[in-house]
């Protein structure tokens, strides 16, 4: 759950919130390097190409648990 209201806050641009949100549930590292990937994404919106192809680690890391 918090990690969705991380996403929300976070499309809203609140990105200092948004990562403190998701620190709650994951690494400080990861919780960075997922903020800077939506960053990166809502950056790019004129230009899709740009940074194709980079995921950030938490993203491969993250399988949900079924909680």
């Amino acid at each position: 759950m918090r990690q969705n209201l991380g996403l929300v806050v976070g499309l809203q641009g609140r990105f200092a919130e948004a990562e403190t949100i998701v620190k709650a549930d994951l690494p400080a590292d990861e919780a960075a390097a997922n903020v800077a990937y939506l960053k990166q994404m809502l950056s790019r919106k004129d230009n899709p190409k740009v940074g194709a192809g980079t995921v950030p680690v938490a993203a491969l890391s993250a399988v949900p648990t079924g909680r």
